[in-house]
């Protein structure tokens, strides 16, 4: 018997069609929150006009138990290398490396780490938010959100929790992205592309490392079986 509620439904024009198959709405219309499905599914709305926050509507509450071990590994700074230091020090090397053709010396010193994370992500937000929707469609449609989601790790750019969650996966494809944007002279404009290219990273067997990475760290063991896999309907 084929398993009900596994789909994602990425949408910029489209009404969401109600199909019991669909889990989770993203959209970039403010308008689809009136649509009929809408009102009951879990759904993303990304604020293109408010620098492409997230509002989420319908999302059950978490249990208390997850919440506080993703809490509490995000605040742990034994994480913070493993969590943000190498990703982010990888990320740039690659960015130095594909424009300039050497690996950036700078990124030794934290402040400076820092400080070029902010400007990508900040530049790059348009990405960094859809792709971060994405996962959080994948990891907490079923499980549900906390009853806040506050920023952990604000010294980096963001609006939220889930900015800094998956920080390891989605600041790596938002500076792959970048940085062909920089060498093919052309950025992505369109939503649905950008949701394609971040579905196909996923595939990327460093991505699905750092997947692996994530769920082992932040989620107990008798939840990983409520995390869904990627089936994508655009």
């Amino acid at each position: 018997m084929k398993n009900l509620g596994h789909k994602i439904f990425l949408t910029e024009d489209k009404v969401p069609p109600t199909n019991p198959e669909i889990a989770c709405i993203i959209t970039f219309k403010k308008e689809h929150l009136a649509s009929e499905l809408a009102l009951y599914r879990p759904t993303i709305f990304i604020d293109t006009k408010n620098g492409y926050r997230r509002i989420y509507h319908n999302f059950p509450v978490m249990e208390k138990d997850i919440c506080n071990k993703v809490y509490q590994a995000l605040i742990n700074p034994a994480n913070l290398s493993d969590h943000f230091y190498r990703p982010a020090s990888f990320a740039l090397n690659y960015y130095h490396h594909k424009l300039f053709h050497f690996s950036s010396p700078k990124i030794s010193n934290l402040s400076s780490l820092i400080r070029e994370v902010k400007a990508i992500m900040k530049t790059n937000y348009t990405y960094y938010s859809i792709a971060t929707s994405i996962l959080i469609s994948l990891f907490f449609t079923k499980i549900g959100l906390p009853s806040e989601y506050p920023q952990i790790l604000e010294f980096i750019y963001g609006t939220d929790l889930f900015d800094d969650l998956f920080f390891p996966i989605v600041f790596i494809f938002t500076t792959f992205e970048f940085t062909s944007d920089l060498l093919l002279n052309d950025k992505i404009k369109d939503h649905l592309s950008i949701c394609k290219a971040f579905i196909s990273y996923l595939l990327w067997k460093g991505a699905k490392w750092q997947l692996r990475r994530i769920i082992e760290r932040y989620f107990p063991t008798n939840f990983r079986s409520s995390l869904y896999g990627l089936s994508c309907s655009i």
